[in-house]
């Protein structure tokens, strides 16, 4: 259960990430 959840972060925090890339990339 423990590295379902770590994985489900991780991907979670991945997919923020490239949104705040591509917010970035387009506002600059």
């Amino acid at each position: 259960m423990q590295l379902i959840r770590a994985s489900q972060l991780q991907f979670f925090f991945v997919a923020i990430w490239e949104n705040s890339l591509i917010c970035f990339s387009v506002l600059f």
